[in-house]
């Protein structure tokens, strides 16, 4: 009872925050079963494959999925921080005069392909890559596209 007291008006985030040991419950589970949780990002069966057994996408993507839950009290504001700041993006960037690159997946489901287009309506100046077919974790899903794309960008502006 003094438990459901405490989070009586509480936010979804804050409760979650306040339960001991969740967070490290969540990163065990995760370790415990990587292909599930990865599955949560990447829904097309051979693109999860390919990219666990990368071996340079496969283990970043790895600590991404368990590292997301490291200091987790602290990270849920902050993301919340930042996407009530997307609000002003476009007046942020206007003023930008320096080269830009964005790299979105085209099938995001987080974060849509609207915000991309949003950000490059707000920097005229900036280049882009739209992976098609890309989810929301793109830059493992195609690492090659985009490694490529970060190449040429810096060559071009570097």
């Amino acid at each position: 009872m003094r438990c459901r007291r405490k989070w009586r008006g509480a936010s979804d985030d804050e409760a979650l925050r306040s339960i001991p040991g969740v967070a490290a419950l969540l990163r065990w589970n995760t370790r415990r079963d990587l292909a599930t949780a990865a599955r949560r990002s990447i829904h097309d069966e051979a693109t999860l494959a390919r990219t666990l057994a990368d071996p340079q996408a496969g283990p970043l993507f790895a600590e991404l999925l368990t590292g997301v839950f490291a200091d987790m009290k602290r990270r849920i504001p902050g993301t919340a921080n930042d996407m009530a700041q997307f609000a002003a993006l476009p007046e942020r960037l206007a003023p930008l005069k320096v080269p830009t690159l964005v790299i979105h997946g085209a099938a995001d489901a987080v974060v849509p392909v609207s915000h991309a287009f949003r950000v490059l309506d707000a920097a005229p100046q900036a280049e882009r890559l739209i992976v098609e077919g890309g989810e929301h974790v793109a830059l493992f899903t195609h690492l090659d596209a985009v490694r490529a794309a970060g190449a040429a960008f810096l060559a071009a502006n570097g």
